[in-house]
């Protein structure tokens, strides 16, 4: 353990239990958790008074840094946003200040229902998505298929003295709005009169808006007419809409969507006053040079663009865009700068511009992942090739030949 100065030296998931419910354990309170913590686990306040999370707990009081949670102080020792630092400016926003002490009853629940989804995007695997799996048996020769949450845990999360302290749920994973389980939990809450204290927050790719008068209707109940009106019973709807580029280029990395599909569902979308919408996108390889003019798309349709440096990929290796050669990062800062010095963008979108740079400069040129970088790439060729990934794949290939000479 060493002592670390940083924000609040907390972290508000372990400190304050968000509660989380996956598909891997009954109860996950924060990410990168080893399976040990819930190897004794027998009920939510058993878990809460865990050896371990006690011990967390006491670290963390004390503003000294744990060693199971290297992954955000890591990030914190680049100067960049980790997870931690994100939970702890969001509870803080949300609720005005820093809990004072824990309570066995959490105020946010993450959910992951099972990995259905109807995309099969590069940086993802079939771990995450059921439509990855043919890809994934193809790159890999190994691939998961349809995982789904413990009928247990759905029992728990029926629990209504545990849903009466709930604040907001975070509902993520697969596709959520091709669940038929996501509808029929929304109408339990619904029924049991506790929706309307409750904040929804989804992360969807907006290729899919249930309604009886498309072919997702089977995904609702017969009450309702389309998601929208079981919305209406919530205090409020987040979406955090997946977007890695802009047109074709993001077809190309997010394989199976539709450009025009996710215009259309946005425009809708944003007729509806309680909902709230931002896009979201992961930094890789395959958008490195993309990010301005997904900023530019951004500002013209007043959506907010997240950018965090949390939101980088680092696993798969092979998209991680620290492993480039420095003659691509030189051309990738200047035109960074280029776009900065030139366009009238907001100073977080800047902020979020030179955390990228930091963080890729950081890293070191690896060949054996650039290479397996181009045999992916290669393999995984759709209609949806764009103009931009010919350039982007060349551009490494140059490089792999000339380190070989």
């Amino acid at each position: 353990m060493t002592q670390v100065n940083n924000f609040w030296k907390k972290c508000i998931k372990i400190y304050f239990l968000s509660l989380y419910f996956n598909l891997e354990w009954k109860y996950k309170f924060f990410r990168y958790q080893p399976s040990r913590a819930y190897k004794d686990f027998k009920n939510l306040e058993s878990l809460n008074n865990s050896q371990l999370l006690r011990e967390i707990r006491e670290v963390m009081k004390e503003w000294w840094e744990h060693s199971i949670c290297s992954h955000c102080y890591d990030y914190e020792k680049k100067w960049l946003k980790s997870p931690r630092i994100a939970f702890n400016e969001g509870y803080i926003s949300k609720y005005g200040e820093f809990p004072k002490e824990y309570s066995i009853f959490p105020k946010e629940l993450f959910l992951k229902f099972n990995n259905i989804c109807n995309l099969s995007c590069r940086m993802c695997s079939s771990y995450a998505s059921t439509w990855r799996a043919k890809l994934d048996q193809l790159l890999f020769k190994k691939s998961y298929w349809l995982r789904s949450i413990p009928q247990d845990s759905i029992k728990s999360i029926r629990d209504i003295k545990l849903l009466s302290w709930v604040e907001m749920m975070d509902i993520k994973w697969g596709e959520p709005f091709l669940l038929k389980e996501n509808f029929e939990y929304l109408d339990f809450l619904i029924s049991c009169q506790l929706s309307h204290n409750i904040e929804l927050t989804y992360n969807t790719n907006l290729m899919v808006l249930p309604s009886n008068k498309n072919k997702y209707s089977y995904l609702l109940l017969w009450k309702y007419k389309n998601v929208f009106e079981m919305f209406d019973k919530f205090k409020k709807i987040k979406l955090r809409v997946s977007v890695d580029a802009y047109g074709k280029d993001n077809e190309y990395i997010r394989i199976w969507s539709n450009w025009e599909q996710i215009l259309t569902n946005l425009n809708i979308i944003r007729k509806y006053k309680n909902i709230e919408v931002v896009m979201t996108s992961t930094i890789q390889i395959d958008n490195l040079f993309l990010i301005p003019k997904l900023i530019i798309f951004s500002e013209q349709i007043w959506v907010k663009l997240n950018l965090f440096t949390h939101n980088i990929v680092t696993h798969p290796i092979y998209y991680n865009i620290q492993i480039l050669p420095k003659s691509i990062k030189r051309k990738v800062v200047y035109l960074y700068h280029t776009f900065m010095n030139n366009y009238d963008i907001s100073e977080i979108y800047k902020k979020n511009i030179e955390d990228i740079i930091r963080y890729m400069e950081k890293g070191e040129v690896d060949i054996k992942n650039l290479h397996e970088y181009v045999r992916v790439t290669t393999v995984t060729d759709t209609d949806t090739w764009s103009t931009y990934q010919n350039k982007m794949l060349e551009l490494v290939k140059k490089e792999l030949i000339i380190d070989s000479l």
